[in-house]
């Protein structure tokens, strides 16, 4: 008997348990259609080869999702398009997540970004406080190297600066190693963002490409405050063992549950990997299963950079290693530590020290 027949439900947050089914492969089940709904191609297949023995029922679930979603889908976009919420009236369609539509619209000040509450979620009470929490950590972020936001409308509707440009994800793809010049200043940009949203007492949680923007006239901004969560709130979360991000570029500390809670230094992991990813052309962790990139945030050190590529200097391959510890008492103490020898470079007196304990041939 499938599991769509035996009940279980996918529209919302999670699939909804249906009592024939054995707890245990429910969970299993769950677990993995979590990890692989928002991927496609082979990041999908790799999260579905890792347990081929519920592989079948989590295609099922995920086909029905996706066939609800895409019928609501076309109907709220055709819907959305030229609504008026609040002051703002939406013109077009910026992007679309498994949570949110994003969308452009015209306010009494200029463009604004909507991030609309997808409505089937709005019944979801777990979702809609991280939405609300989302607002109000951003409405607590005033830096130039964060996306703004600027207010709530309702339960389902994030009012965000407009920040016209491409993103991260979207520069590196298909590009191959990225020079290092740039490396350094995009490291720069993001640290400056998060010594802002370390220093408003939170942690970002998912930096990732997808959540970086690079504007037209350079700049770069860090944007999707949607699982940031406060200090004192992380050290409770961590207890529950839950974990809630993207696997690929999550920090140990975020898969071990109540063993270290994620602290600032967690975002500091995430850069190394973007840093990483930039410099050699491509992820740390080679592509796998979710077991298989978890097993590797956890025991294995990924291949050096400088043997990826050779262009990168030492300063640069040593630092983003460092970043990359497994322990977050092995990284640089603080974002804005990082910051600071970055700008300093090779001058810097960190650089020094490593020169001198990790002498050369």
């Amino acid at each position: 008997m499938g599991l769509l027949s035996a009940g279980a439900k996918t529209i919302g947050a999670r699939p909804r348990y249906p009592s024939a089914v054995d707890p245990q492969r429910w969970q299993r089940v769950c677990d993995l259609f979590e990890a692989a709904r928002e991927l496609r191609g082979a990041a999908r297949e790799a999260v579905l080869a890792s347990a081929p023995e519920v592989r079948a029922d989590v295609e099922e679930l995920l086909e029905h999702h996706e066939a609800e979603r895409g019928a609501l889908s076309t109907d709220e976009m055709a819907s959305d398009i030229g609504k008026q919420i609040g002051p703002y009236r939406i013109d077009a369609l910026l992007g679309e997540g498994g949570m949110a539509h994003v969308y452009r619209a015209e306010g009494p000040d200029g463009p604004v970004a909507l991030k609309r509450l997808r409505p089937e979620l709005c019944r979801e009470a777990v979702v809609v406080e991280r939405f609300r929490r989302e607002a109000e950590i951003g409405r607590g972020i005033r830096h130039a190297n964060v996306v703004r936001t600027l207010d709530l409308i309702g339960a389902d509707t994030l009012v965000l600066e407009y920040v016209a440009g491409r993103t991260l994800a979207q520069r590196i793809e298909g590009s191959g190693p990225v020079g290092e010049d740039e490396c350094r200043h995009v490291a720069r940009e993001i640290l400056r963002a998060l010594v802002a949203i370390h220093d408003a007492g939170a942690v970002h949680r998912d930096l990732k490409p997808s959540n970086v923007m690079l504007t037209l006239g350079g700049g770069v901004r860090l944007m999707d405050l949607g699982i940031a969560l406060p200090l004192e709130d992380l050290l409770r979360l961590s207890r529950t063992g839950q974990f809630v991000g993207t696997v690929r570029y999550a920090a140990p500390e975020q898969l071990t549950g109540a063993k270290a809670p994620p602290d600032p230094r967690t975002d500091l992991y995430a850069l190394g990997l973007l840093i990483y990813e930039l410099a050699a052309g491509r992820h740390p962790i080679p592509d796998g299963g979710m077991v298989s990139i978890m097993r590797a945030h956890l025991d294995e050190d990924p291949e050096p950079l400088g043997s990826v590529n050779p262009e990168v200097t030492p300063f640069l391959a040593t630092l983003t290693h460092a970043l990359l510890a497994k322990e977050p008492a092995g990284r640089p103490a603080s974002a804005a530590a990082v910051l600071a020898i970055l700008e300093q470079g090779e001058d810097a007196a960190w650089w020094r020290e490593q020169q001198l304990s990790h002498p050369g041939p």
